[in-house]
């Protein structure tokens, strides 16, 4: 049998694993994501709300936010939340350089033309650094963008 013939040895799914965080790891912009999905989740704020269903909820967006946290530490080491918040600290200092996307134009064009493209309503909400007060945007509110 030929050398080209032989089927090259295939990665476990978890050496994959290892590899995609620390590949993502990184790239600063993922580090931020990650700082956004962590904030979001609640897992730096406390989560009791009076209402049962509501602290569930919140509770389990929480746990998510901390799977996520622990499968980082898994493949990155204990460190990987000092990485992720340092790269926030950066991104708060406003010493990140403006990067444009060039999503909106992409999928306008894919749509034919001057669209208004949809809000994306509920999510991720992703902290507005111009913005101190937060009044401007980041509405996680289900009815945005309906």
């Amino acid at each position: 049998m030929s050398d080209e013939n032989r089927e090259q040895p295939r990665l476990t799914r978890a050496a994959l694993a290892r590899l995609d965080w620390e590949n993502q790891f990184l790239q600063p912009a993922f580090r931020r994501i990650v700082f956004t999905i962590f904030e979001t989740s609640g897992i730096f704020t406390g989560n009791f709300h009076s209402d049962g269903r509501i602290h569930a909820m919140s509770e389990g967006r929480r746990s998510l936010g901390l799977d996520i946290l622990r499968t980082a530490e898994t493949y990155l080491g204990p460190g990987a939340l000092s990485l992720i918040l340092a790269e926030e600290i950066e991104a708060q200092k406003g010493s990140v350089p403006n990067a444009k996307s060039e999503y909106a134009d992409k999928r306008r064009a894919e749509l034919g033309g001057n669209v208004e493209l949809r809000d994306p309503g509920t999510g991720l909400v992703f902290l507005d650094y111009a913005d101190p007060g937060g009044t401007s945007g980041g509405s996680t509110d289900a009815s945005a963008g309906s």
